[in-house]
């Protein structure tokens, strides 16, 4: 056999135990990254209003565990003491996201806001009663351009950083080790820059003399 020959058996050969590791590989990046799960049914259209996913969340949602852990490490962007809840946001007993917010698994569970954010009252006929929420009423207490101000806050923070939120989730949540690699390495990094990007987009509401939101 010729030094060629023997050159384009090895090529080959390396081709032939390559392919299936780089399959391998592109088939758990689209676990990891961009495998979509529908939400479970809502058990009625109000419920699908307040906590149903729009779409978003391959363009712009936010990893849950980071926006979870958000207000723990940076409590002093936050209007005020509860966390999420200080932006006026309505939260009913029970549920684990404030009524306008989505999670939905893309590759890795993901936090978006919807219509029901900006669209969802709620009232008392008696001073000493729980406050009922409506669907479709105006958001009169939910601050959301606090909200988004906050989001750029934490994002132009240095503690923003895979050291220090991977601690903060650690507390919480016992992230795999494959998981922990993607958040440091990719999904954390990426979604600073996704925050810093969006926070030029809207770098307008803050334009000297304009009113802040309603």
């Amino acid at each position: 056999m010729s030094i060629s020959q023997a050159w384009r058996t090895r090529i080959k050969l390396i081709i032939a135990l390559s392919l299936p590791v780089l399959l391998l590989l592109g088939i758990l990046g689209w676990y990891k990254l961009f495998r979509e799960v529908p939400q479970p049914p809502f058990e009625n259209e109000a419920m699908r209003f307040k906590y149903g996913s729009l779409g978003g969340e391959s363009d712009r949602g936010i990893p849950y565990w980071i926006w979870y852990v958000l207000p723990r490490i940076f409590p002093e962007y936050l209007p005020g003491a509860g966390g999420y809840k200080s932006f006026g946001m309505v939260w009913e007993p029970g549920q684990e996201l404030p009524v306008g917010f989505s999670k939905k698994t893309v590759g890795f569970p993901r936090i978006t806001n919807n219509c029901a954010s900006c669209h969802t009252a709620t009232f008392r006929t008696k001073e000493a009663e729980e406050p009922r929420v409506e669907v479709a009423g105006p958001a009169h207490t939910s601050d959301v351009q606090s909200y988004l101000r906050f989001l750029f806050k934490v994002a132009e923070d240095p503690r923003f950083n895979a050291n220090v939120i991977l601690h903060e989730i650690d507390l919480v949540y016992d992230l795999s080790w494959l998981d922990k690699l993607l958040y440091r390495y990719l999904i954390i990094p990426l979604t600073k820059k996704a925050l810093l990007e969006q926070r030029d987009q809207f770098a307008w509401m803050n334009r000297e003399g304009w009113p802040d939101w309603g």
